[in-house]
């Protein structure tokens, strides 16, 4: 506003400098006219500039909530492009793949993927790009710290006009602990049910 202000002061010096005859030929009358017409153009300027300031910190006040609730949220969250490059990841993500958020970006997720379930992964974003629709899986990851686990995977292309092409958004979770047991059920069942067929022969 100040800036706005100074730079009219230096044109109207400019101008009065330059055709002195001119000021004097103007009624006095128009010149009061003209010099209210010029505060209510200031009051003016200075309500929209305010207004500005207003949206602008609103702006800032929604990035920050939206920064809050997307790299705190207890779920891991990527972009990645269809090349399966990470284009973005929440901290959250950054710490189940044991690796700094900065140096997370522009990685392949296959390289934090087991080898055995590579083809998991590829299965998973062929089917996005084909059917366009929700998809799951699940795979395991190994993080650069940390033993591997289990993750479900549950990811959404989105249509984008970008350079990387179509985007992929992707929830990953840890399911390690689901898998643990469901694996200590079946082992409990199978034993009971020799236990059972050994009971009934003897």
């Amino acid at each position: 506003m100040q800036k706005d202000k100074a730079l009219l002061r230096i044109q109207a010096q400019e101008f009065i400098s330059k055709n002195p005859s001119a000021i004097s030929k103007i009624p006095p009358a128009d010149i009061q006219q003209l010099i209210e017409d010029l505060q209510v153009h200031q009051i003016e300027l200075e309500m929209q500039n305010e207004e500005l300031r207003r949206l602008q910190q609103n702006l800032e006040n929604e990035r920050d909530r939206y920064s809050d609730l997307y790299d705190f949220s207890p779920i891991s969250y990527f972009t990645i492009n269809e090349k399966g490059i990470i284009l973005e990841a929440n901290l959250t993500a950054a710490a189940m793949l044991g690796l700094e958020r900065g140096l997370l970006i522009g990685r392949s997720f296959s390289d934090f993927i087991l080898g055995d379930d590579q083809d998991i992964f590829w299965v998973h974003r062929k089917k996005l790009s084909e059917m366009n629709t929700r998809q799951t899986c699940e795979l395991r990851l190994s993080p650069k710290q940390g033993s591997e686990f289990y993750a479900l995977m549950e990811s959404i292309a989105v249509q984008k006009d970008h350079k990387d092409g179509n985007l992929i958004r992707t929830a990953a979770t840890d399911i390690h602990a689901r898998h643990q047991a469901e694996e200590a059920l079946q082992k409990s069942e199978k034993n009971y049910r020799r236990l059972v067929e050994t009971m009934q022969e003897g």
